[in-house]
């Protein structure tokens, strides 16, 4: 909900312009004197070219994710699983479902701020509605246990 409060007073193309940008375009510019312009220069074009192709708003995000964000996150999950000597697949990036998920209209993706809504019709298939409801949790670390131990984080 923040997110959505955050972009109300912007227009359509400057909410989907900065949509992956933390900080206000102004407040960018003014500290960088507009040396990352090429960033949104490029953001601004595939918003223009999403526009003619007749794309809607969400699957213009859902494509400047996919080239931008998605890049970005995949790189740090491969880099941490490999230094873990984790062997990681991310299954929802097989390319069939990507393909069929960006040839679907926004009203299967998201419903009244809902995102994941076709996923989750299927997993109500599979899976007990309070799972597929609930919050996303990460991988919680035990800090709170490891600082009540007597020795702290030190091993003896």
């Amino acid at each position: 909900m923040e997110k959505i409060h955050r972009y109300s007073g912007y227009s359509q193309g400057e909410a989907l312009l900065y949509n992956s940008s933390f900080l206000d375009w102004q407040f960018i510019s003014e500290i960088f004197n507009n040396k990352c312009l090429g960033r949104y220069e490029y953001r601004e074009s595939c918003i223009t070219e999403g526009r003619e192709r007749g794309l809607d708003a969400v699957s213009i995000m859902t494509l400047l994710d996919q080239q931008n964000y998605m890049v970005s996150i995949l790189n740090r999950q491969d880099k941490m699983s490999m230094a873990a000597s984790i062997e990681s697949r991310v299954p929802f990036l097989d390319f069939r479902i990507v393909e069929l998920s960006n040839k679907m209209p926004a009203s299967y993706k998201m419903k009244y701020f809902q995102t994941k809504n076709i996923l989750k019709k299927v997993a109500g298939n599979f899976l007990p509605r309070k799972i597929i409801n609930r919050r996303k949790s990460g991988f919680g670390v035990p800090m709170q246990n490891w600082l009540n131990e007597p020795n702290g984080l030190v091993d003896t």
